[in-house]
């Protein structure tokens, strides 16, 4: 068992107790529907590189009649970045010892008038310490009126805080979800925010302070999503909605993919990777390679999509150091390959090492 300092053990509580409450929200919701599900819950532990505990975290996930299926995160964990990692992470420079904690949410849903929706906030320390996190709607089949409620609970949650705080993190998640290449956004947006850093008394925002903004945005979720939901969730809906839908399945969301490649000739070195993890007998011939941002190369995306859309493998590899950082997703699983064993935060992001981190594996 890792040791808690008092603000440590506050955040932690926090978001496992907002854990909580968004599991029984979503189980209700299921209830309302007719749907016994409920969900499953998988405690995982890590360890250090030198043996010590390292922490872990709790990965809950249901398949439901609303929800086709939603994954809930918490983790806290806690140990030693390697010397090279540690450089590039905030305040991990001089000294490489880390602490995170956390809740990630992604929920993908079975009629597709009802928004897909990602969460995640976090406290991290390292010889500084800091807030993230953010919500984002990614709609199948766009609302006018469930982007401005969502946005305006969003926004009413900032202007708590600091009138500043919606334009800023607003801008943040648009310019983050926005596919250059292709001119467009993914979703409909929503807010990002990081680096919220705890100063001392007279020189900027304190603990007590980000932590309440990172709360409000916690409370802001719950109360907004559950009620697009419960007002989308009834609505009829045709074949031709439901393309619509399965069309945007693929790691960023939202838009259909577009094959530019074949795993075979464009990416030789993860076809082993993809043959040892293949999603439940998906041919190596149907991995498409979809290339994102603004330079060829910057970032791949390769997805094999089963005939019947719902199932997939996702290996996504950022950067330019494809052998460290690369992400394996298969059915209800998530597999971390190739990636130092400090990179292993599920459900945490670190610095600018979010994507990779954000564990958004459902």
């Amino acid at each position: 068992m890792i040791e808690l300092d008092d603000q440590q053990q506050a955040t932690r509580d926090w978001f496992e107790s907002l854990r909580d409450r968004i599991c029984a929200e979503f189980e209700a919701i299921e209830s309302e529907a007719g749907s016994d599900a409920r969900f499953a819950y998988l405690p995982w532990d890590r360890a250090d590189p030198d043996g010590s505990p390292g922490g872990g975290g709790v990965r809950g996930l249901m398949k439901g009649k609303v929800f086709e299926k939603v994954g809930v995160n918490v983790s806290t964990v806690a140990g030693r970045f390697s010397e090279e990692f540690a450089k590039t992470i905030n305040g991990a420079a001089e000294d490489p010892r880390f602490f995170a904690t956390g809740i990630s949410l992604v929920a993908h849903m079975a009629n597709p008038h009802v928004p897909a929706v990602h969460m995640n906030t976090r406290f991290l320390c390292t010889t500084k310490r800091w807030f993230g996190g953010g919500a984002d709607l990614n709609p199948p089949i766009p609302y006018e009126e469930d982007t401005a409620d969502f946005h305006a609970r969003l926004r009413a949650a900032c202007a708590a805080h600091d009138q500043t705080y919606y334009g800023r993190f607003s801008k943040w998640a648009e310019d983050y979800f926005y596919i250059p290449h292709r001119g467009v956004h993914r979703g409909v947006g929503g807010i990002i925010y990081d680096h919220l850093e705890c100063m001392a008394p007279g020189k900027g925002a304190s603990f007590e302070e980000n932590f309440a903004f990172t709360r409000d945005v916690g409370e802001a979720f719950l109360d907004i999503f559950p009620r697009l939901v419960r007002r989308r969730m009834a609505t009829p809906f045709d074949e031709a909605d439901r393309a619509r839908q399965l069309a945007g399945i693929h790691p960023l969301g939202g838009h259909p993919l577009e094959p530019i490649g074949r795993a075979r000739d464009d990416a030789p070195e993860l076809v082993p990777a993809l043959r040892n993890h293949a999603c439940r007998g998906n041919p190596l011939e149907d991995v498409l390679i979809q290339s994102i941002g603004a330079n060829d190369g910057e970032r791949i995306v390769l997805s094999g999509i089963h005939t019947n859309g719902f199932d997939r493998i996702v290996v996504t590899s950022y950067g330019g150091d494809r052998q460290r950082r690369r992400q394996l997703l298969a059915g209800d699983a998530a597999v971390l390959i190739d990636i130092p064993e400090e990179l292993h935060l599920h459900g945490l992001a670190a610095g600018r090492d979010q994507r990779l981190l954000d564990g958004d594996a459902v």
